[in-house]
């Protein structure tokens, strides 16, 4: 039996660490509001962004060139010049100007137009990609911070909660009531806590060095404090009193009545929007229509030109001339690039397929994740929290009544403090995973 001490002021002393895990995981607008402002920061002084919408406007621009004719070529010179004689001019030497023109064979130029078109349509769909990668880069950052003020909070309501144990052990060493170990003890656990806050405060450091490079902003640019977004807070557990049905019996199975878009639905969704998928569709397009005007470049363009000679003291001479290449060597050079063209394009269709599929177990992946991070939530939420709650409120009763040890209350409160960061951890991974999972399907995947 432990002797009993006075300790009234442990009891007040719960209460901050139970509001600050609350405060934590709150719903609050203004998380929102920061990522909104973040994005559009993002959307203005990304150098990616900037480049990736360079290149869309470089293809653009090549749409038209694409399909025009190529420059007229102006002739002019002496012709029929003789090389021996009386130096007299001859009846065939006459000063000549003229206009050549090469006319493709017909298709040619709309295959060209077709597979420019295709090209700017592949830059603006990796641009798209690479605005959708970057937004989610900004969210993730972000949730890097909102995890370290969240823990951060929550620590320096653990490192009063212990302040108040260690001065109430002191008490009682001076009352002669109990051994020096148990300040002492109290006094390590906090100097632990202050070596944790200052890793938290460090890892907090390079997230928000990471967001401010995605913000191209110098690297110590201040964030104000961070907190989780409240349609994420919404979904990831039911309220307190709401019965928590799980997918089955088994032993581990997962929270039902998911928040999320059916799988068949999400899937469906990254098929037709995800950026990835929609450029390497126009890369593939493109190479349909570069194995077309390879087919045609087998048909020879015409060149045509017109020239007037003057002759001196004789009458003028007008020439008209057409031109055909013939393809003689057409099984060595046409063909020979219509075969390669048609390699490539049924590697881009294979790498089209691969990508699909890649994309399928990526949006699976996430989803599986973000179900595990929401039942750990539920688990921690509905069960571990209340009991590691209570089972703390009973050890420091016991304390107070002298039937429990320090050890057993100090034994308590450590593991309610752990059971509350894993609180905030399975939060924070729920978040980052439903993150990764929009990114990829292109909207919100909470019904």
């Amino acid at each position: 039996m432990h002797r009993p001490f006075p300790v009234a002021s442990l009891h007040t002393a719960i209460v901050p660490v139970m509001l600050s895990l609350l405060l934590a995981v709150a719903p609050r607008d203004i998380a929102a509001q920061q990522l909104d402002s973040l994005h559009s920061l993002a959307r203005r002084g990304s150098p990616v962004l900037r480049a990736a919408q360079a290149r869309v406007d470089a293809t653009r621009a090549l749409v038209a060139p694409a399909g025009a004719l190529a420059d007229p070529m102006l002739m002019a010179g002496i012709v029929n010049v003789p090389l021996g004689g009386s130096g007299g001019s001859d009846m065939m030497t006459m000063k000549m100007i003229g206009i050549e023109q090469t006319i493709p064979h017909p298709g040619k130029r709309s295959l060209r137009r077709d597979v420019a078109t295709q090209a700017a349509g592949d830059a603006m769909a990796n641009r798209d990609w690479l605005d959708r990668t970057t937004m989610r880069d900004v969210t993730l950052a972000y949730l890097d911070v909102a995890e370290a003020d969240s823990m951060l909070r929550l620590l320096r309501a653990e490192h009063q909660l212990l302040g108040a144990l260690a001065q109430a052990t002191e008490g009682g060493y001076a009352a002669g009531v109990t051994g020096q170990q148990d300040p002492l003890r109290a006094q390590v656990e906090m100097l632990r806590l202050s070596g944790a806050a200052a890793e938290l405060a460090v890892m907090r450091a390079h997230a928000v060095a990471r967001l401010n490079a995605l913000l191209d902003q110098a690297p110590m640019t201040p964030l104000p404090l961070a907190r989780f977004p409240a349609r994420l807070l919404q979904s990831a557990a039911p309220a307190p009193g709401i019965a928590i049905p799980f997918t089955d019996t088994t032993f581990g199975a997962l929270v039902g009545n998911s928040p999320f878009l059916p799988v068949d639905t999400l899937h469906h969704l990254v098929a037709t929007l995800n950026p990835r998928l929609l450029a390497a569709r126009s890369n593939r397009d493109a190479q349909v229509a570069r194995v077309r005007l390879a087919e045609r470049d087998a048909r020879p363009d015409a060149t045509v030109s017109l020239q007037y000679g003057q002759r001196d003291g004789r009458s003028d001479m007008i020439s008209a001339l057409i031109r055909i290449p013939l393809a003689i060597r057409q099984g060595t050079r046409q063909r020979a690039v219509e075969l390669a063209e048609r390699e490539v394009l049924d590697a881009l269709g294979a790498d089209e397929l691969a990508l699909a599929a890649a994309l399928r177990v990526e949006v699976h992946d996430a989803a599986q994740d973000a179900e595990l991070h929401r039942t750990r939530l539920v688990l921690f939420h509905h069960g571990i929290l209340p009991r590691a709650r209570a089972a703390a409120a009973a050890a420091l009763a016991g304390y107070r009544a002298g039937s429990a040890s320090f050890e057993t209350v100090l034994g308590t409160y450590l593991a309610l403090f752990r059971d509350e960061a894993e609180t905030v951890r399975a939060l924070a991974d729920f978040s980052r995973a439903v993150t990764v999972l929009e990114a990829l399907v292109g909207l919100e995947v909470i019904s």
